[in-house]
């Protein structure tokens, strides 16, 4: 089978190899998500020559332009910077929270902005990065804004938007997500809940069209090794330390082999 056209990265000559992480949902109303996120910053990710975010670092995302009056954003930039200096390279994928953000502000933060899917490269694994939420093929609904708020056009006019406009404009979807499940009846919510899962058949579907060993992906926040004839999908693990029961991890891959470090506790 011809590979598809995709952006690719080859880490095979990394001598401390990679972790990755996802779905913080960074924000001011999450300090200790916040800080946990500083912590590993400064103690887990520098043993490592690389690190990627697959998407949903913040919690939303208004625009580039916003940064300097976000003091999360701020902390996160001063973060990755101090990470760089110590030899480690931070990769950024959006995901379905911040897909508004833009190259500005992951250069400031010393981040390389990847296409999502990408390829990684680790020796004999091909490994398919991605947020995740592309896979989930039965949610209609979600691909279909989805679609509308990711069309170049649209995305260029509401960021060419004034900024307290995209403010509104995000606390309204968020409120209004917020009050449609609140008003689902509960049978429906467990439907809506496996729609949100991703689908075997996009997982498939991508296994053979990028001829991977691999996929990791976050978005759906079911961490966990899925392995079939060959093949492992990884979910990584959503972060809180606000709320409980408190969670964090990562992904850590050295010399070809992965382990998904997970934490969780109650009060």
């Amino acid at each position: 089978m011809t590979r598809a056209s995709v952006h690719e990265l080859d880490l095979s000559n990394s001598q401390r190899g990679w972790c990755a992480i996802s779905d913080l949902h960074l924000s001011e109303h999450m300090p200790e998500t916040m800080a946990k996120f500083e912590w590993f910053c400064a103690h887990i990710a520098p043993q490592y020559d690389a690190l990627f975010i697959l998407g949903d670092l913040f919690e939303y995302w208004v625009g580039d332009d916003a940064a300097d009056f976000n003091p999360t954003a701020l902390r996160v930039i001063e973060a990755i910077h101090t990470l760089k200096s110590r030899g480690t390279q931070s990769y950024f994928m959006r995901g379905n929270r911040d897909i508004a953000m833009e190259r500005a502000y992951c250069e400031r933060a010393d981040m390389i902005l990847l296409p999502d899917p990408c390829v990684l490269t680790d020796g004999e694994q091909r490994i398919i990065l991605s947020h995740g939420d592309l896979l989930c093929t039965d949610d209609h609904e979600y691909q279909r804004q989805r679609r509308f708020y990711t069309h170049p056009w649209v995305k260029k006019i509401i960021l060419k938007a004034p900024l307290s406009w995209r403010v509104k404009l995000v606390q309204y979807l968020r409120e209004k997500s917020r009050r449609r499940w609140l008003n689902t009846p509960e049978h429906l919510r467990k439907q809506r809940t496996i729609e949100q899962n991703v689908t075997e058949s996009a997982v498939q579907q991508w296994r053979e069209q990028y001829n991977a060993t691999t996929l990791l992906h976050g978005h759906t926040h079911r961490p966990g090794e899925h392995a079939d004839g060959g093949f492992t999908r990884w979910v990584l693990p959503d972060w809180d330390l606000d709320n409980s029961p408190h969670r964090w991890g990562y992904m850590s891959a050295r010399h070809q082999q992965f382990e998904l470090i997970t934490h969780i506790h109650s009060d």
